[in-house]
């Protein structure tokens, strides 16, 4: 190395500089040290497996970092991707990587293997992942991670939803799927999972009168995780066309110029009122009340003197349903 007098060589000038550290002093060798910065190690042991429209990928962590110091925490773990239809060429992606995942601050002194879940598109494509680790200041970024992806096979689909009775009864066409989900309207937890290998349900709670959209989704097994896409909506409103009870133990007097009739309340859950029929002697049957009787008893006042009159009662839901007529009774003014 070229020197000149009374100057240092490039390399004393150099070492000096470093003494302003501390590492070394002017005219005086030492050993110089650089410690690498605590780089968090990248992910090891990946795999990969689908199951339905969900990726599950599980990897493990080392037990110290890229300076050789133990490592217990993390402050998150970050996984981008995108889902291509061909893969990216080379080392790089050449699709634009979206966040898929947050893993924040995983505990690592219990155990260093760790997994998650991510949606997939649920058809054939790829996907490829990037792992970004955050320990500090210091962030590690893993390679690109491919892995193909299988298209699901087609969602179930109803056939039909109908009433029987006083109950909801789905059918669906045969699907690959063990289960099946049913869902309200827009709601994203099903009401209702059962085995797919029957075809058909019958489901006791019954929105009456209201339009629900209900969807249905095929899952592999009983875990939610693991579901197809869901089906198109299908609206329904049940109308009900059940009559409630004939009313029972009617009776009938006159008293004064009043027409008084009682009769045994019905026991029915959709129960609007009743409805009153009166036949004056001589003249055409008549509905004597304007609105649904609420109670079990009826007035008409000001009945005609020496009249006979024939009464019946029918009870009503709320869907204007009416029952047959009670047993007639006669009483005379």
């Amino acid at each position: 190395m070229k020197t000149f007098p009374g100057t240092f060589s490039k390399l004393s000038l150099l070492l000096c500089l470093l003494s302003f550290w501390g590492a070394v002093s002017c005219g005086q060798r030492s050993n110089l040290i650089i410690t690498p910065p605590p780089f968090p190690p990248l992910p090891q042991n990946l795999s990969f497996s689908q199951r339905g429209d969900r990726l599950h990928i599980t990897f493990t962590l080392p037990e110290r970092l890229s300076n050789k110091t133990p490592f217990t925490t993390l402050d998150k773990i970050e996984v981008w991707g995108a889902f291509p239809d061909t893969p990216s060429i080379g080392k790089n992606p050449s699709h634009r990587l979206s966040l898929l995942h947050t893993l924040t601050s995983p505990d690592l002194s219990q155990s260093r293997t760790l997994s998650l879940s991510i949606p997939t598109p649920g058809s054939e494509k790829v996907a490829e992942l990037e792992f970004r680790l955050f320990n500090l200041k210091w962030k590690s970024v893993s390679p690109l991670h491919r892995f193909s992806l299988k298209a699901l096979p087609p969602s179930p689909q109803f056939k039909r939803i109908s009433l029987t009775g006083e109950r909801l009864l789905f059918t669906w066409t045969p699907t690959p799927y063990p289960y099946v989900a049913l869902f309200l309207n827009d709601e994203t937890e099903p009401f209702l999972t059962v085995p797919s290998k029957s075809g058909q349900l019958l489901w006791d709670r019954v929105s009456w009168g209201q339009i629900v959209s209900y969807r249905i989704v095929g899952q592999f097994s009983a875990d939610p995780a693991h579901r197809s896409a869901p089906s198109i909506a299908y609206p329904f409103r049940a109308i009900d066309t059940i009559p409630p009870p004939v009313p029972k133990g009617l009776m009938a007097m006159v008293d004064g110029e009043n027409l008084i009739v009682r009769w045994d309340e019905v026991q029915a859950s959709d129960l609007e009122g009743y409805n009153v029929y009166v036949q004056e002697e001589g003249g055409s049957l008549k509905r004597v009340n304007q609105e649904p009787v609420k109670g079990n008893s009826f007035s008409l006042v000001k009945v005609e003197p020496r009249k006979v009159f024939q009464i019946f009662v029918r009870s009503m839901d709320t869907f204007g349903n009416e029952s047959g007529p009670s047993t007639r009774v006669t009483a005379k003014s």
